[in-house]
């Protein structure tokens, strides 16, 4: 049986023992719970001597799903991420978005739609409008067309600026499955 998905973590060692954890049990958790799917997770971490890009492509080259996606090790996700996701991968779809509810500095949470269709990522008052990116469970092989640059900020916009021409079809789950926390005293590349 081949390897549908592979979940990819980038670390740094600042984190390896209090967010990656959390994050690694919540989705082994919920890996188990689908013993039928082959679904891999990796991850890389070092103490910031290489970039987030460098990173982030490292794991593509190890990762051996048909689909990929990234989760940072100090985000959440939804306690049915996998089940909601992985029915949407046996339709050979290009992507599969989801919603992510943002929040910044421990603000009320902004929700986020993710759509290939956008032509540009624009902020609402109430939400927000995003490209796809590396958050989103994409066809490896998509992925490995449109490597990360080497660098540490700002990796993931131009990744989905670049894959969004590949882009041809897409799965549109109208539901959070991921909550991203950006917090600027804490958050690290």
């Amino acid at each position: 049986m081949s390897t549908l998905l592979s979940i990819l973590i980038c670390t740094v060692t600042g984190r390896v023992e209090k967010h990656l954890p959390l994050l690694v049990q919540e989705v082994q958790r919920q890996v188990d719970e689908h013993p039928l799917f082959q679904i891999e997770i990796l991850y890389i971490g070092d103490n910031k001597k290489r970039s987030v890009g460098r990173k982030r492509n490292d794991l593509l080259k190890l990762a051996q799903g048909e689909y990929v996606c990234f989760l940072d090790d100090d985000d959440k996700i939804s306690s049915v991420f996998i089940s909601k996701t992985i029915p949407h991968l046996h339709s050979s779809t290009d992507i599969v978005c989801y919603m992510v509810e943002c929040s910044i500095d421990g603000g009320i949470g902004k929700p986020v739609y993710y759509n290939k269709d956008y032509v540009k990522n624009t902020n609402y008052a109430d939400y927000y409008e995003r490209m796809p990116n590396h958050l989103m469970l994409v066809k490896r092989e998509l992925a490995l067309q449109t490597p990360f640059r080497d660098i540490s900020h700002g990796e993931d916009k131009d990744y989905s600026i670049r894959l969004k021409p590949l882009l041809q079809s897409q799965a549109l789950i109208e539901e959070v499955l991921y909550y991203y926390i950006y917090n600027s005293s804490t958050t690290e590349t």
